[in-house]
């Protein structure tokens, strides 16, 4: 059965002396006791059996069987028998004790509360091993903490080889984060009873926690040798296999919970998980859609089918499972982050913000959501809004490093190295890689104008003017025509004017000036034919940008030395030296460009692409 105990999972048990707590005891109800303390829940369950086959009015015997019960089939299961007990014995502090924790298991806050306020009652002077465990476990339900690790320190010191006292001290110490403490607490358990699994389960959990997978697999190991049906301790040793990426003994685990527990919805969205991270999208598709074919009405099981749909391309039914999430679980934040992603990847920005800002709403004090929406804003370039979201993902989490690094970009492409650099000092300081500053960092600029795109749009609108013109370059006396480069022409927007007056001043070795990806995207594009020749057609009367990226080959020959030979005549020393001409190559770049200015209607403009004046290139 898959569990949901909390780490404080029930550990009822006692030394092998009676205190005044039972109201009767018999051998078999003792023994069962024992067994019960030794961590063997079947076996106590069924000493107990006995004992209450032999005495109808055991409580002791009905108490070990409860709590057996609820160890081996959860809750539900021992509360009629700890209702019984404590119906036989109603003061006694062991059963109120006992119930109490399963109340609390059951959700039964006011009930667990009673019981518990009762049992402390009982146990107000401890005199043995077991009336302070009981206490101890009355004082963990009232969140009084430190009490209860007093009584069960008590507990110990009286019974050094007290199990529970060990497992239930342990569990207090990892919820007060206290993982070095529960650690030894639960090696303790394991050590002196080797078959009881809760110490190596829960030591396996706090493992995880601190991402020491190989000695978390070892205890949930340990566990499975014990009992081959403890469910959970296949799901945690899977997960992590998983975080281990040991995909195969991932999917070994989790099939082993599926045959035991099959409508257990969530193991196929893990199996699914390990698809998805192998790439064999159609097999992770095909568990999700289990998972929600077992609960249909579960939002997070759409979500990942809905990721998974956009790896595969298919847009639309990405989107029809997003909505869907969003209908069933219109507050589940995974809706809007991983939609939000999908978006984001896509170039989509305005929409990927929308649904950061929901998250934001839905998660208010989450780092990562102010930090996902200032991404969007960055990718927008939408700059001065994107650094005021980065610095609010910092005000709640002054240890998000990738905060910083972005937030110094930002100043960057508002031109702002001071902060910039002063950022990325702030990033090392808080454990980042080294950063270069100053004159050694190259920096992105971009206009803080925005865009315009209906404005750009109208521009490039159906006319009737032609530009003809013709792309060369000269270098070293030789001509080189760009023939086969890519000519771009932009319309020119007040957008552009920025970018262009910006880029005149700040442009240099390790200053890049560009236009925002949405500006960029207004444009027409043609191709030079073999003498560099172009021809843009339809145009608007209007003004125009036009670039070409004049990227070639520049032959050379170099003579190379190959050595020398001397001859003596008499008094005359000659020397000759040979060598041999070699042909090579230079890779150059010429960005070429011109505004072009249409007047009227019907105007046909030849231009040309040169750097300087080139005869043989003007049309």
């Amino acid at each position: 059965m898959i569990r949901s105990l909390s780490i404080f999972v029930i550990l009822v048990l006692t030394s092998g002396v009676v205190s005044r707590s039972f109201a009767q005891s018999g051998s078999k109800a003792e023994t069962a006791l024992n067994q019960l303390m030794e961590g063997n829940a079947r076996l106590a369950k069924s000493t107990a059996d006995e004992a209450i086959a032999s005495d109808r009015n055991n409580s002791l015997a009905y108490a070990v069987r409860g709590n057996s019960l609820t160890m081996i089939s959860g809750w539900k299961s021992g509360l009629p028998d700890l209702e019984k007990a404590t119906k036989l014995s109603p003061d006694n502090g062991l059963y109120l004790s006992m119930l109490a924790d399963v109340y609390n298991g059951l959700g039964q806050e006011a009930n667990a509360k009673k019981a518990a306020e009762k049992a402390f009652v009982a146990l107000r002077s401890p005199k043995t091993a077991f009336d302070y465990f009981a206490r101890g476990t009355v004082n963990s339900r009232l969140n009084r903490s430190d009490e209860a690790i007093a009584d069960y320190t008590a507990a110990i010191q009286m019974k050094p080889n007290f199990v529970r006292a060990y497992g239930k001290r342990a569990g207090i110490y990892y919820d007060n984060k206290k993982a070095t403490e529960a650690i030894f607490d639960y090696t303790m358990c394991t050590n002196l009873s080797p078959d009881y699994t809760a110490g190596f389960y829960y030591r396996g959990l706090i493992y995880m926690d601190q991402g020491r997978y190989k000695n978390a697999i070892e205890d949930f190991s340990s566990v499975i040798k014990v009992d081959a049906s403890y469910t959970d301790a296949y799901l945690n040793r899977g997960i992590s296999s998983a975080n281990l990426r040991n995909f195969n003994d991932a999917l070994y685990d989790y099939e082993k919970v599926e045959k035991l527990e099959p409508d257990y919805w969530q193991i196929y969205n893990r199996k699914g998980h390990i698809y998805y991270q192998q790439e064999y999208w159609q097999s992770a598709v095909q568990e999700y859609t289990t998972a929600i074919q077992k609960k249909p009405k579960e939002a997070i099981s759409y979500v990942y089918r809905a990721n998974t749909y956009s790896r595969m391309g298919d847009a639309e039914k990405c989107l029809m499972d997003f909505l869907m999430a969003q209908n069933l679980d219109p507050k589940l934040s995974d809706v809007y982050l991983n939609r939000g992603n999908v978006f984001y990847n896509a170039e989509m920005y305005e929409d990927a913000l929308k649904d950061y800002k929901k998250v934001i709403e839905l998660s208010p004090k989450w780092s990562g959501a102010y930090f996902n929406a200032a991404l969007a804003l960055q990718g927008d370039q939408k700059f001065s809004e994107a650094i005021s979201y980065f610095q609010k993902a910092i005000d709640i989490d002054p240890k998000n490093l990738d905060a910083y690094l972005n937030k110094a970009y930002a100043f960057d492409a508002l031109g702002n190295k001071k902060a910039a650099d002063a950022e990325r000092k702030k990033y090392v300081e808080m454990g980042g890689e080294q950063q270069a500053v100053g004159k050694n960092v190259y920096r992105n600029m971009y206009p803080e104008m925005e865009f315009d795109a209906n404005l750009a749009k109208s521009k490039l609108e159906r006319g009737n003017c032609t530009i003809r013109g013709r792309a060369c370059t000269k270098v070293d006396g030789g001509i080189y025509y760009a023939k086969g480069v890519k000519v771009v022409l932009y319309p020119v927007t007040p957008y552009l004017e920025a970018w262009y007056e910006l880029r005149e001043k700040k442009e240099g070795k390790r200053t890049g000036v560009f236009m925002s990806k949405e500006a960029s995207r207004y444009k027409m594009e043609v191709t030079t034919d073999y003498e560099g020749n172009f021809q843009f057609q339809g145009l608007k009367p209007g003004k125009y940008f036009i670039q070409v990226m004049h990227e070639f080959n520049q032959a050379k020959t170099a003579r190379i030395y190959t050595g020398s030979d001397v001859s003596q005549n008499g008094p005359v020393r000659t020397t000759t030296n040979y060598y041999y001409d070699q042909d090579y190559t230079v890779a150059r770049s010429k960005r070429l460009e011109k505004f072009v200015d249409i007047k009227d209607a019907g105007d046909s403009k030849r231009v040309t692409l040169a750097n300087g004046v080139i005869k043989s290139c003007t049309l």
